[in-house]
């Protein structure tokens, strides 16, 4: 659980900090007015906020009013407000900006962790509240044809699996996938049967998986995506390897493919290893990767990390 504590008084802040380390939690982010508590926000996933009131410039009334309107309630973070007040009405404004609790100073030990466990059991439980809604909505979100994640889940799907990447900082792989010459196979084939070819592929990509965390979607047309949580680089090498063992294998016919008389892919790789800020960038990599893999003869793989190291190599 990471936690966000916010005070001009760098005595609350370390004594603050050293109650909550010594109860067995991570040690806290420390800011001293809103501008550096933001930049904690922006950058990291933050589970719990103690933030003073009277901060100097923006106070904590507002603060917490600003974060509420910029995170919404999906992205809903407890605040409690540290506070050297305690009359009623204070208190009920401080409520009524966005806070959740408060806890009148000078802090005790005993209240103050007594009111973060019980914030922490909160946020758990909205988390797996989080997870189910994600799985009754990708219910809804199946590609009619294949029968996988359709474009709309998959953004969803990638978004959650990117804030679990940076709560946990485990590493989110993408393996983005076109099938090869797949027009041509249209063309000559019939759409028909160019959809019982989607939905063949499609089975295959699923088969492949390896876990119920892993993700198979219908990005488009032919081309397929698929989200690796908590997964290595070369384990997501590995996994592609056996989707294009597997394509080889099976040998659905296409006479007119420009590598071989079957169906091949071309797959792209990134990785959160590879510097990606956001999961769109992460995408955006695995898309310029599946670029590279299909500009260099199709039916194979290519990662990001090549990409760049060809890039650093021309730059020497």
């Amino acid at each position: 659980m990471q936690i966000l504590v916010v005070d001009d008084s760098a005595l609350v802040r370390d004594l603050v900090a050293s109650i909550v380390t010594a109860a067995g939690y991570p040690r806290p982010l420390l800011a001293r007015d809103a501008r550096e508590a933001k930049a904690h926000i922006k950058r990291s996933v933050v589970d719990l906020i103690l933030m003073d009131i009277l901060l100097p410039g923006v106070d904590g009334l507002q603060l917490t009013r600003q974060i509420r309107r910029h995170l919404k309630d999906e992205q809903w973070i407890p605040i409690i407000f540290l506070t050297i007040k305690d009359d009623a009405e204070y208190l009920a404004a401080a409520i009524d900006a966005g806070g959740d609790d408060y806890l009148v100073k000078p802090v005790n030990q005993v209240v103050l962790l007594a009111k973060v466990h019980a914030m922490s059991r909160i946020s758990q439980m909205k988390a797996a509240l989080d997870e189910t809604n994600l799985q009754l909505s990708r219910l809804t979100q199946i590609d009619a044809l294949t029968n996988v994640v359709n474009r709309r889940g998959f953004d969803e799907s990638l978004e959650h699996s990117w804030r679990l990447h940076r709560r946990n900082d485990q590493e989110l792989c993408l393996l983005f996938l076109d099938i090869d010459d797949f027009k041509t196979y249209n063309d000559s084939y019939g759409h028909p049967q160019g959809d019982r070819c989607l939905r063949q592929v499609s089975e295959l990509f699923k088969s492949c998986l390896r876990n119920d965390s892993d993700l198979l979607a219908r990005y488009g047309g032919e081309e397929f995506v698929i989200v690796l949580p908590n997964t290595t680089l070369r384990a997501a090498e590995k996994l592609a390897q056996s989707i294009l063992l597997r394509l080889s294998q099976e040998q659905i016919e296409h006479k007119r493919s420009h590598v071989v008389p079957y169906i091949t892919a071309s797959i792209g790789i990134s990785t959160t290893r590879d510097r990606a800020t956001t999961a769109q960038q992460l995408l955006s990599q695995a898309d310029r990767s599946l670029y590279k893999a299909k500009s260099a003869g199709r039916n194979q793989l290519c990662c990001y990390e090549d990409i760049e190291q060809v890039m650093s190599d021309s730059e020497l």
